[in-house]
């Protein structure tokens, strides 16, 4: 059993991590010659017949599943994406186990080159046994992230493959094609409030702007609720540091005021309702979030109850609401 690594051991680490991310990352066209050679050899592991083993190549993970989907037509998106049987995408899990067996004094069971040479050289990849066969995506040609390294871009797809099969996503959060690729001040706020999903919603919004969202729709301020300086101090430090200093400086321009109050009741105009909403700046996070309350409510302290599930006479004001 080991109980502890040297000093010296775990300065390796960090290279570990950067080698492995850096296969997980990669872009570009599969070269088919070694991945072809990378099938085979993982396909003898698996007891597979791989001197006639068949590589089909396809543009991206999309095509992929088009492609398993004719011969499965019941074939359900997500037992797709569990039956990936591997590939780069599992350098994470890879590095691991190359750190285990390179750098510590366990038995070496040979694998690792194996696994090694997949991850360097193959893409996603699914396995159809009863044909013999690997389908083998393309690497996606663009990967762009946020200084958080969370997946993002504003200005087009943060994932990008050769067929236009694309992935969009605004600071790690996965948004219709739409959201990004209309104009900001061409987005109608009528369609983001219309979002269900919590995430995608806010996401949509703090990508306008949510001063520029405002500013575009009917709306009134129906009760306001301030908060106390050293919460104001936390709240904006946590905002600072989850966005970064030159995203934090352009947010604090777009939405100038958005820490005045704590808490804000909205009536907001949708088609032909009014409804009400209530904007709120979450503390655990920093993010500003606008949820939907019900009707009639005239105070932050009744939707505040209302989202508890509580009426105005139980609620009673918590030290921190999530």
């Amino acid at each position: 059993m080991i109980n502890e690594i040297s000093k010296e051991v775990e300065a390796k680490i960090p290279e570990y991590v950067e080698k492995y991310r850096g296969y997980g990352l990669k872009t570009g066209n599969v070269d088919k010659e070694k991945a072809t050679s990378a099938a085979r050899e993982f396909a003898t592991y698996l007891e597979m017949d791989s001197t006639n083993l068949k590589v089909t190549f396809v543009d991206s993970p999309d095509a992929a599943y088009r492609y398993l989907k004719e011969g499965n037509p019941e074939l359900s998106v997500s037992n797709f994406v569990n039956g990936c049987n591997w590939g780069n995408i599992y350098a994470y899990w890879t590095s691991l186990y190359s750190f285990i067996e390179n750098e510590l004094p366990v038995e070496k069971t040979g694998l690792i080159g194996m696994l090694d040479n997949i991850i360097q050289n193959l893409p996603p990849f699914w396995i159809d046994e009863e044909n013999n066969e690997f389908i083998v995506s393309n690497f996606p040609q663009k990967v762009t992230f946020d200084n958080n390294e969370r997946l993002h871009n504003e200005d087009g797809a943060a994932i990008e493959y050769t067929d236009g099969f694309n992935v969009y996503s605004l600071h790690g959060v996965r948004v219709p094609e739409w959201i990004v690729e209309t104009p900001k001040d061409e987005i109608d706020p009528e369609k983001v409030l219309a979002i269900t999903n919590v995430e995608i919603r806010l996401a949509a919004i703090r990508h306008v702007g949510l001063h520029n969202f405002l500013s575009q729709i009917e709306h009134k301020v129906l009760d306001k609720k301030s908060m106390e300086g050293d919460r104001l101090s936390i709240i904006q430090g946590i905002v600072e540091e989850t966005l970064g200093q030159e995203e934090y400086n352009t947010f604090m321009i777009n939405n100038s005021g958005i820490f005045d109050h704590y808490y804000e009741l909205l009536l907001v105009r949708i088609e032909d309702r009014m409804c009400e909403f209530l904007k709120m700046v979450n503390p655990s996070t920093g993010e500003i979030h606008m949820e939907g309350v019900a009707p009639g409510t005239k105070t932050v302290n009744q939707a505040l109850a209302f989202r508890l599930g509580l009426t105005e006479k139980e609620y009673h004001k918590p030290a921190f609401e999530a």
